[in-house]
């Protein structure tokens, strides 16, 4: 596995996104005004900016402007700065955010559920990316970590009397082991809240349908995501595709290194 010496320790932004609402994000790399690619880094759920703190400095030591996005309920981006769960409304807040901040046709990174809206934001606002990669993300079919979590059962329950007081520590729990540490109750139940109104087959059909470029990185070995999904949507969509041995969920940490390169690469038309 590889990873640079060091994680990025650089401070949150908050910016508006042209009202009254904010969001937070972070940014690694040259001096704003260089011109260089730029990623827009999109986390999966739960999840902040500390997800690419691994990847951030690769990116920028190769000389891209590099953006970590703290989607609505996560990080410090207040969840009424979007509260709609829905894909499409989280999709609309990545392309509100980019446009906000002035990015001219960055390419979008989603990891996980990061990728899902990635998808949506670039069907959109397709000219407004110029790419999409999708690191350890759903893809055509439901994936294990999915069936596992029953969303629906879960959001129908924690919507009952009590229920969130009574299922708080449990539910807690249950992220914890999963992986899921430091996650807020506010976190974890809009967690739930999103996963429950994603319809991965619709999600299916935008991928198939995307103009823009597309690269696949995932793992072997993924807790929560078949290997043999990532391998068919990387077939069906095409692109570039990293398959790594190790790095389990995780590749923009655990091999933030090839991943980076491999990134930077692809931006300028080195990977085909």
């Amino acid at each position: 596995m590889t990873t640079p010496a060091a994680a990025s320790t650089a401070d949150r932004d908050l910016t508006r996104l042209g009202d009254d609402r904010v969001f937070s994000y972070v940014y690694d790399g040259p001096g704003r005004e260089t011109e260089a690619p730029t990623f827009l880094l999109v986390h999966g759920l739960p999840g902040s900016a500390r997800d690419f703190r691994w990847l951030a400095p690769v990116l920028a030591e190769r000389g891209a402007h590099v953006v970590r996005l703290e989607m609505p309920g996560f990080g410090e981006t207040p969840l009424s700065t979007e509260p709609d769960a829905s894909v499409e409304a989280r999709g609309r807040f990545v392309v509100r955010a980019s446009e906000a901040l002035g990015l001219e046709r960055p390419w979008l990174v989603g990891h996980s559920m990061g990728g899902v809206v990635g998808a949506m934001a670039a069907t959109l606002s397709p000219a407004a990316f110029a790419g999409l990669a999708l690191v350890s993300s759903p893809g055509l079919r439901v994936h294990r970590g999915f069936r596992k979590a029953r969303p629906k059962l879960a959001e129908a329950v924690l919507s009952l009397p009590f229920a969130e007081r009574v299922l708080r520590v449990p539910m807690r729990r249950l992220f914890e082991n999963t992986g899921f540490r430091g996650a807020t109750d506010l976190g974890i139940r809009h967690t739930m809240r999103c996963i429950a109104v994603t319809d991965i087959a619709e999600h299916a059909k935008r991928l198939k349908a995307l103009r823009l470029p597309i690269l696949h990185a995932y793992c072997d070995h993924d807790p929560f995501i078949e290997r043999d999904i990532f391998d068919e949507t990387a077939r069906t969509v095409g692109g570039p595709v990293l398959r790594f041995a190790e790095g389990g969920h995780n590749p923009q940490k655990f091999q933030s290194v090839e991943l980076g390169h491999a990134l930077t690469g692809w931006s300028r038309g080195e990977l085909y």
